[in-house]
């Protein structure tokens, strides 16, 4: 019988841990039709990237070191700014993710607040028009024309 070796195992509790986890597995989808599918213990995918001609991630590090663009911004200064994509400005659908020219940057703070009352609430309240604003800062983005240029648009 192949024993096992102090290097091969390095701890002599991990197979006792496998017997273990591989009991607690099958205990709660075994046989019985039980609670759990295996799927339910791997890990969640990660969401789609941004397709290439949706994607300026040097605008996104731009916007980054703009202020907050909420006219009423509730932060006190001091909180991080977020690119905040503004999901109603077109490009959007099931399975595709609005283009990256379509943010604008939001305090932490604000962002948050946004998320946690729709687009067209946090326009009303605090931020009149983000789509015309995400328009203006892509205008306004430095390296615009030569993202553009490369991206043949």
């Amino acid at each position: 019988m192949g024993g096992s070796t102090e290097a091969e195992n390095p701890s002599p509790h991990v197979p006792a841990l496998s017997v273990y986890v591989g009991n607690l597995v099958r205990e709660l989808h075994g046989k019985a039709g039980g609670m759990l599918k295996p799927s339910a213990f791997k890990s969640r995918h990660k969401n789609a990237p941004r397709p290439p001609e949706k994607s300026a991630p040097a605008f996104i590090q731009w916007l980054r070191g703009r202020p907050c663009a909420c006219a009423g911004c509730l932060c006190d200064g001091t909180s991080r700014i977020v690119a905040a994509h503004v999901d109603h400005a077109g490009g959007k659908g099931m399975g595709t993710k609005v283009a990256d020219r379509h943010a604008i940057p939001l305090s932490n703070d604000c962002h948050r607040l946004q998320h946690s009352i729709g687009w067209r609430t946090y326009e009303q309240r605090l931020c009149s028009d983000a789509v015309k604003l995400a328009e203006e800062y892509w205008r306004r983005w430095p390296g615009r024309i030569a993202w553009e240029a490369k991206q043949n648009v």
